[in-house]
């Protein structure tokens, strides 16, 4: 057993890691996976036996594992042998050469079978044992401890938890020392497995993920868009978004309608920030707009002429009408330069609408001066007079503002030109 002034030591490391409660510090001594996890303990470990913590924590001989020689102390590394070997294989040549111990890894035949088998006289292996199951806590392996797995279901988010070229994947694992397989057991699903408090860390972050976040990046900024905002952002099919992402580098997320996040880099996170808001305000510019039309005059057949309109201009409209009284209200929103131009388009669909359809082949039209004293006997009682003129000569007469237009075969246009000359002459 330890002298008791050394047990005295570890006692007094323990209890200031429980923070004083005795009874916490004993449940840590008695539950050394736990206890191996702080740092703290290591400092004291060439004064503790630990027989204990042989006993409990930790070495675990994979069943596939050859026989070690009589004498050797084996410690199971889980998937975390890279941990002990190091780079270079600099780690366990490193624990080597301070114990005088000889360590070698053995993978075994699956993926957590690996084991280090660690030969020497019995002081040398306590003290490279130590140095493993350091090295092994550090990585995320506790040697002995129980191993869990839980499932999420990631659905479209899969690739956001994969990151670009794995990167928030390896985010996850490397911070919490779980191991996270994407698209196992189903094309959405995320498995993660290890020690409890690894598997509860790491499904934390794959949640988060899936939620949208980017958990990987070095920043994220949470953005109010505003009513009409995260239309403004996409943009048609996503076009200006993914602009957006390609000119600064960041991962741009839109979450309902009024809000989106910038994950990134910090200091690209705070330039599309302040691309965006920009571009919120540039497309500040409201409108409204009365046109004597109908409703149709303005959207068009299918609603082609309001969608050529918006896709040329890039200006927001939103149509309202009263076809009874005649008139059309619209809402045109954007920047200053795209409210003005919309509202140039619509004004001008508004005339084309007032105007009579074009000739057809073989027709020609002729234009005849109507003074506003002459309109009544043109027109007649009810219309009859106009009519009379196009049953009588074929051709389409449409009289608007003080002018006759009048479209058909020559013939007929000749003949009803004559007629409304006639009619304007009787009242001058």
């Amino acid at each position: 057993a330890p002298p008791p002034e050394e047990k005295d030591k570890l006692w007094k490391c323990v209890l200031k890691l429980a923070g004083g409660d005795r009874g916490e510090a004993k449940r840590l001594l008695q539950n050394p996976d736990e206890l191996l996890k702080h740092e703290a303990v290591w400092a004291h470990m060439d004064l503790v036996t630990l027989d204990k913590l042989e006993a409990d924590a930790a070495p675990v001989v994979a069943a596939a594992a050859p026989a070690a020689e009589p004498g050797a102390v084996v410690v199971d590394c889980g998937r975390c042998a890279a941990a002990v070997i190091g780079k270079g294989g600099e780690t366990i040549k490193k624990i080597s050469e301070e114990t005088g111990a000889k360590l070698s890894v053995d993978k075994g035949p699956g993926k957590d079978e690996s084991t280090c088998t660690i030969t020497g006289e019995p002081a040398q292996q306590k003290a490279a044992k130590a140095l493993v199951v350091k090295a092994l806590v550090e990585a995320g392996h506790v040697p002995g401890a129980k191993l869990v797995s839980s499932t999420v279901d990631a659905g479209a988010k899969l690739s956001a938890v994969i990151g670009a070229g794995g990167a928030t994947i390896r985010f996850i694992q490397e911070s919490t020392g779980a191991r996270v397989e994407a698209g196992k057991g189903g094309a959405s699903l995320v498995v993660v497995s290890g020690a409890p408090e690894q598997v509860a860390a790491a499904r934390k972050l794959v949640e988060r993920c899936v939620a949208g976040e980017d958990v990987a990046a070095a920043a994220t900024e949470k953005l109010d868009l505003g009513a009409k905002g995260a239309r403004l952002l996409i943009g048609p099919g996503g076009a200006t978004i993914k602009k957006v992402q390609a000119d600064h580098g960041v991962r741009v997320d839109v979450r309902g309608l009024k809000e989106c996040t910038v994950s990134g880099d910090k200091e690209k996170v705070e330039a599309c920030v302040a691309a965006i808001k920009k571009m919120l305000a540039d497309h500040g510019h409201a409108e409204t707009l009365v046109l004597n039309c109908r409703v149709g005059a303005i959207l068009g057949k299918g609603g082609a002429t309001v969608k050529e309109i918006q896709q040329r201009t890039g200006a927001s409209l939103d149509i309202n009408g009263d076809d009874d009284a005649g008139t059309t209200i619209i809402g045109v929103e954007g920047t200053a330069a795209q409210v003005a131009a919309a509202i140039e388009s619509l004004k001008a669909a508004a005339v084309a609408s007032a105007l009579p359809p074009p000739p057809g082949p073989g027709e020609v039209r002729e234009i005849v001066a109507v003074p506003e004293a002459a309109t009544g006997a043109v027109v007649g009682r009810g219309g009859a007079a106009i009519k009379k003129v196009q049953d009588d000569t074929g051709a389409r007469l449409d009289l608007s503002d003080g002018v006759c237009t009048v479209t058909g075969a020559p013939d007929a246009v000749a003949a009803a030109v004559a007629a409304v000359g006639a009619a304007v002459a009787k009242q001058e």
